[in-house]
């Protein structure tokens, strides 16, 4: 179980970050399309962002949660993000975490660019081999903290993505997820 778990938690974290870098990169993309590098004001507000991506490999990523845009250019996004993938067996594997990361956003061109200044998750379920199990004494029977998204994100680091479609209400930003593949991270305004 210790190794499928590592696996599925390391491929889980790699999904977790392509979610964090759509949800961050929605205003940078905004910016760029609508702004000369500042903050577009029609930006600035509370956002409800969801976003679900299968990858090649079958792991799914969901995300719920909510982005807020200040006209000085920083913000703060929280919410709950998911991994969720079947072993070789077939057997169902989840683990969830709760999120909150604040940093800076602009928009140059047609991208909105947002770099993280704080990150922080806490793995708060998990399903390994089908079976519900509490994550910390998962952690505590592997001698470590189960891996998250806040350990592999570097502060300072700036993501990236496409603004597919925008108006006063919705927004669709397109992101690619680390195969190259895109998808889509939605808001709506809250």
């Amino acid at each position: 179980m210790t190794k499928k778990l590592l696996a599925g938690l390391t491929a889980f974290l790699i999904g977790a970050m392509a979610v964090m870098a759509n949800l961050t990169n929605i205003w940078s993309f905004i910016e760029q399309n609508f702004g000369d590098g500042g903050h577009g004001t029609e930006f600035v507000g509370r956002w409800k962002n969801t976003s679900h991506h299968v990858d090649q490999d079958g792991i799914a990523t969901d995300f719920d949660g909510q982005s807020e845009y200040f006209q000085n250019g920083h913000f703060n996004s929280t919410g709950k993000m998911s991994l969720s993938w079947l072993d070789k067996d077939k057997k169902p594997n989840r683990i969830e975490y709760q999120l909150a990361w604040a940093g800076t956003w602009s928009v140059k061109g047609k991208k909105i660019l947002t770099t993280a200044a704080d990150v922080k998750s806490l793995a708060t379920s998990l399903v390994t081999e089908g079976k519900a199990r509490n994550p910390y004494e998962v952690a505590t029977l592997l001698g470590s903290p189960i891996p998250s998204p806040a350990q592999l994100i570097a502060s300072g680091t700036t993501y990236s993505a496409t603004i597919a479609k925008i108006d006063h209400r919705h927004m669709e930003l397109q992101q690619l997820d680390f195969h190259g593949s895109p998808f889509l991270v939605l808001g709506d305004r809250e």
